[in-house]
């Protein structure tokens, strides 16, 4: 706060240069003061007093206060024809720069002085009083908490005094920290320092604090030199270290932590006993980075401690890991000797479980009794695809690094076992939209004894991508869970949740979800317009998934005529038709849908043209007639052609049975025919 005083007092005078006499030098036209003093507690009040030497009719108006640059718009009180007061109620503000003008018979502003006002609070009595020597300095360094800031210029005296000769010296500061040369003390004296603070507003002292030079010093920070693991194992490491400091009277603390965890763990100087080296009597976990350091103090004195020493970084031996993998598979291809593929899914093991760097993945079964290893995989192979025979019902799956290998995840890859309806599967799972661009999905538990469930998801595939597929193993004790991998606002999850059991897998219960809804991109589209009598039925499918954009709660048609005049009817989603009935004959009507989510109405979809003839028929006749006109025209242009003509009667000709082409006589000479037209006119 003294720079901003410093600050204001330049602009003061910056200011106050700008009002020059013709031979360079500053004049003030009277002077201002303020009661009842320039330096004030915040929350007073203070009054500002101006005199002008050459105006001698006071008034309001005529004179003009700048408060920080700008001009104070407040009343103003004349004391006598050449003094004006400004009074400033419960002043907060740290720092003033009053410039007072007057103006005399209209003319220009003219100064007439300035001055600097500041407002703080006094000192607090200074507090933790802390005086220290670092091994094999000649500085003593004195720190101290001087309270609540007070705004205004604040001086603090180090009184430094010895109780054998009464001889005292004082060192003047600006803030909470000194440095005094030790040279020209003794040690084995006793000598007291306090703090004394004082401003324009008062004064406060510390409390003494009294001491030998001895006694304040702190010793040199000790130095780990090495940690050692007994028999490559993370029990019980050695640490070795070395004092550095000269004092005698010490005693030191080692401290250690995994480099990404924030607690430290500490052995304190009774446990360490000045054994070196030192072994932890608690173990630490599998390849893990740790951090160890040290410190030590003095046992008499103060018991001033030294910082802690840099950190000394062990990384602990590998262990076999201690879980076993979270997997899942594609069922691929069958052949025709019953062995099918199958793509097995893997997570990558915790550093936790790890307990070491994963080389490979090993995927094997067991066919008729007998161990077969069917894989090795590279730990950045997370896909891996095998071919098990059809007599093969599970795979087991686990992961190698240097001192062993996680326990086998056993995995059911028979088809068969999909189709048991004795492995139930999950019930009444629901998707809801959570926040965050998350999804809740919940389920209910199962009363059969499960081993865990199976949660996969993936987005829709719009637009020529490839829709971005997910997994995850959930505890069977679990019956909800918040999803959030590959998920985008306004695109349609797929969800499929299956329950693993010992014998195989569940059906899978499936669900669609969006983690935030918008208002569809499309409206649906009628495929299907028919007329019965005054009666039109229409019916429509429903708009892509990917122009969806949340789930549809309705549908809403609309039904306009000639005269603009329109109705509308709100369908529920699961209604994908409609039938319009008391229609009149020889109007245009024009029909649409659209569809609506919980975000709002998506726009229309293609408009159709309804028009009843006068004798009820519908336009779709005069459809059906423009349908077939093109094909009679094509037809008579072929017939209209000889060419084409001889070359269709060549190929119907070979499409003809052979009796077709067979002769037969004339009928006006048959035999037959004669003999009975003669029999015929002797009858008659």
């Amino acid at each position: 706060m003294d720079y901003c005083l410093f600050f204001w007092e330049v602009a003061l005078v910056f200011h106050m240069l700008l009002y020059k006499n013709s031979e360079g030098l500053l004049t003030c036209n009277g002077h201002v003061w303020t009661e009842p003093a320039p330096v004030v507690q915040m929350g007073s009040n203070i009054s500002i007093f101006c005199t002008s030497t050459k105006y001698t009719h006071c008034s309001q108006r005529a004179f003009v206060f700048f408060l920080n640059n700008e001009m104070y718009k407040g009343p103003l009180h004349c004391i006598n024809d050449t003094t004006v007061q400004l009074q400033l109620h419960d002043v907060e503000i740290p720092i003033y720069t009053i410039i007072c003008k007057v103006k005399p018979n209209g003319s220009n502003r003219e100064l007439v002085c300035g001055m600097t006002i500041s407002s703080g609070y006094p000192p607090d009595s200074p507090t933790n009083l802390t005086c220290v020597i670092l091994e094999n300095s000649f500085y003593m360094t004195c720190t101290w908490n001087r309270g609540k800031n007070t705004h205004i210029k604040t001086n603090y005296t180090v009184h430094l005094r010895s109780l054998q000769t009464n001889e005292e010296q004082l060192f003047l500061v600006k803030n909470n920290i000194t440095i005094i040369a030790i040279n020209e003390l003794q040690d084995y004296t006793q000598y007291i320092v306090w703090i004394e603070a004082q401003n324009a507003l008062g004064m406060a002292t510390s409390d003494l604090l009294q001491f030998q030079l001895h006694e304040i010093v702190i010793p040199i920070a000790p130095i780990i030199t090495k940690v050692e693991s007994i028999d490559n194992s993370t029990s019980h490491p050695l640490i070795r270290w070395e004092k550095k400091t000269s004092i005698q009277n010490v005693h030191c603390e080692i401290r250690y932590k995994a480099a990404q965890l924030p607690t430290w763990s500490v052995i304190k100087g009774s446990e360490m006993l000045s054994i070196n080296p030192l072994q932890l009597r608690n173990s630490l976990e599998p390849y893990t980075e740790y951090e160890f350091q040290a410190h030590c103090g003095q046992k008499s004195g103060k018991k001033y401690w030294s910082e802690w020493s840099a950190s000394f970084k062990h990384t602990t031996p590998e262990l076999a890991p201690s879980g076993m993998l979270d997997v899942w598979r594609f069922l691929g291809l069958t052949y025709t000797n019953g062995s099918h593929e199958v793509t097995v899914l893997i997570k990558p093991l915790s550093p936790e479980v790890a307990r070491g760097i994963i080389s490979k993945y090993e995927i094997f079964y067991e066919d008729h009794g007998y161990k077969t290893i069917s894989k090795f995989c590279k730990t950045s192979e997370l896909q891996c695809r095998i071919v098990v025979s059809q007599t093969v019902h599970t795979i087991n799956v686990i992961a190698h690094n240097s001192q062993g290998t996680s326990k086998p995840a056993k995995l059911p890859v028979q088809l068969d076992y999909n189709r048991n309806d004795s492995l139930l599967p999950p019930r009444n799972m629901r998707v809801i939209s959570a926040a965050q661009n998350e999804i809740l999905i919940t389920w209910e538990s199962l009363e059969k004894f499960i081993l865990w469930f199976i949660l996969e998801w993936i987005s829709t595939a719009c637009e020529n991508q490839e829709g971005n597929f997910s997994w995850k193993k959930v505890p069977k004790n679990q019956t909800s869970i918040y999803i959030q991998e590959f998920i985008e606002p306004r695109e349609c999850i797929r969800i499929s949740l299956y329950a693993i059991y010992s014998n195989g897998i569940s059906k899978p219960c499936t669900g669609y979800g969006f983690s935030v809804e918008d208002k569809p991109i499309k409206g649906p589209d009628i495929i299907l317009q028919q007329v019965v009598g005054d009666k039109v039925y229409i019916e429509w499918e429903d708009i892509p998934v990917c122009t969806q954009r949340g789930f549809i709660t309705n549908y809403t048609i609309y039904l306009r005529n000639n005269n603009d005049f329109y109705s509308k009817y709100v369908v529920n989603v699961s209604k994908k038709q409609w039938i319009f009935e008391n229609l009149s004959p020889g109007i245009d009507y024009a029909v649409y849908i659209t569809a609506s989510t919980a975000a709002g109405e998506g726009p229309q979809g293609t408009i159709r043209v309804i028009t009843l003839d006068r004798d009820g028929s519908d336009t779709t006749v005069l459809v059906g007639v423009v349908l077939i006109a093109p094909m009679l025209i094509f037809l008579f242009v072929l017939v209209s052609n000889e060419r084409i003509c001889k070359r269709i009667k060549i190929i119907l000709l070979s499409w003809m049975p052979t009796w077709f082409f067979e002769d037969f006589p004339n009928m006006k000479n048959s035999t037959a025919i004669t003999s009975l037209k003669s029999h015929t006119m002797k009858i008659q």
